[in-house]
């Protein structure tokens, strides 16, 4: 019986190592690490990886950042403005896309992974 168990153990283990996973928060940090200085101001939702190698990460879920909570639609792009982010990285289906004042001081540059990566517009 301990045997069964410990080759059950060692297929299953076998098999689940080499599926492919999200790599959604390494490409986060991975953009960051090659693009932007360790300065920048960067916003996202999936934000915990990110933000432990870069600490001047905004969380804009709600669960580091709590302020975030009394923000509605159409004031979130004001909020990631005056708290001094230059860039915004998120999945393309994140409710931020659809705010307006999101869209007018922030624009798509590309992508990393299956994120959308904006910068916030110059200053006309």
């Amino acid at each position: 019986m301990l045997a069964l168990n410990i080759l059950s153990t060692l297929a299953i283990g076998g098999y689940t190592c080499g599926l492919v996973t999200d790599t959604t928060y390494e490409d986060h940090r991975g953009w960051v690490r090659d693009h932007l200085a360790d300065t920048t101001r960067v916003a996202a939702a999936q934000s915990g990886t990110l933000w432990y190698f870069h600490q001047r990460t905004i969380n804009t879920d709600g669960k580091v950042n709590s302020e975030i909570y009394g923000i509605r639609l159409g004031g979130y792009g004001r909020y990631l403005d005056q708290s001094g982010i230059l860039y915004f990285l998120e999945w393309d289906t994140d409710q931020i896309f659809y705010d307006s004042t999101f869209r007018a001081l922030f624009e798509p540059i590309g992508r990393c992974g299956r994120t959308v990566v904006c910068r916030s517009r110059p200053v006309q």
